[in-house]
C-alpha cells in the first residue's frame, strides 16, 4: 500500500510540474505573439515604403478619409515603430479625430485602419477597444456612428 501511495505521489508532482511548465510556456509563447504581431505590422509597412502592393480592402478608405496621410518613401524606420506600437484602441481614436465630424460606423474605422495601418486587422479585434474606450468615456456610440466625446476636435 505504501508503494502505491508514492508512485501516487511522484505522479501527481510530476503533473503539477508539467502544468506549471505549460503555464510559463504559454505566457512565453503570448509574448512571442504580441512581438510577431509588431514585426509583422512593421513588415507590412516596409512594403509598401517599397511600392509591394498593399492587400485589397473593400471600399475605398483614401476617399472616405482623404484627412489620413498615406504612407509614403519619406517615413523612416522610426515611423514603422511608432505604428508597430500603437494599439487598435489609439488607431480608433486617430481615425475619428481625423474623420467626419458625424463619427464614422465600425466599418469606416477599420477600413481605414486598413488603409493607413495594417490591412490585417480582423473585424472582431476591434470592438473590445471601441467598447472599453466608450466604457473610458472617450467616445460614444450615436445610432450606428462611433464619435469622439466633445466632438471631432477634442484631444484623444
Amino acid at each position: 500500500m505504501a508503494r502505491k501511495s508514492q508512485d501516487l505521489k511522484r505522479v501527481e508532482a510530476r503533473d503539477n510540474e508539467l502544468a506549471a511548465q505549460i503555464e510559463q510556456l504559454e505566457r512565453e509563447l503570448e509574448v512571442l505573439r504580441d512581438e510577431r504581431k509588431k514585426v509583422q505590422t512593421a513588415r507590412e509597412v516596409l512594403e509598401e515604403l517599397s511600392g509591394i502592393p498593399p492587400q485589397e480592402t473593400e471600399g475605398n478608405a483614401a476617399a472616405d478619409f482623404p484627412d489620413l496621410p498615406p504612407v509614403t518613401p519619406e517615413q523612416t524606420l522610426a515611423d514603422v515603430q511608432e505604428f508597430a506600437d500603437l494599439t487598435v484602441g489609439d488607431m480608433a481614436l486617430a481615425v475619428l479625430k481625423d474623420g467626419p465630424p458625424d463619427g464614422c460606423t465600425s466599418s469606416q474605422i477599420l477600413e481605414a485602419i486598413h488603409a493607413r495601418w495594417t490591412p490585417n486587422l480582423q473585424r472582431s479585434s476591434l470592438s473590445p477597444p471601441l467598447s472599453r474606450l466608450k466604457k473610458k468615456g472617450a467616445i460614444d456610440l450615436v445610432g450606428e456612428r462611433w464619435q469622439l466625446v466633445g466632438g471631432n476636435e477634442g484631444d484623444t
